[in-house]
C-alpha cells in the first residue's frame, strides 16, 4: 500500500508489437506482461490486502484483494 499511495506512473508497451505482447512496468520493479490493468500510476489502484495461502506441499499463493474505501 506504501508504493500505491506515492503514486509512482506505471511504463506500458510492448514487448513484441507483432503479436501485442504488453507489458507494464514501475521504477525500481521488474517488467512484468500485462495482466489486463491499464491504470497510468499506482494510485489508480487503491489500497489491496495480501493473504498468503498454502494449498500444498511446498506452494506457496499469495491472494490480491482490493479494500473497499468508505467514502462518507
Amino acid at each position: 500500500n506504501q508504493i500505491i499511495a506515492t503514486n509512482l506512473p506505471i511504463e506500458k508497451g510492448y514487448t513484441d508489437e507483432a503479436t501485442q505482447r504488453r507489458y507494464w512496468k514501475i521504477d525500481g520493479f521488474a517488467q512484468v506482461p500485462c495482466g489486463g490493468t491499464h491504470v497510468n500510476a499506482t494510485g489508480e489502484v487503491g489500497q489491496v490486502q495480501l493473504k498468503r495461502t498454502h494449498p500444498g506441499k511446498s506452494i506457496e499463493r499469495i491472494e490480491i484483494r482490493l479494500v473497499e474505501v468508505v467514502v462518507e
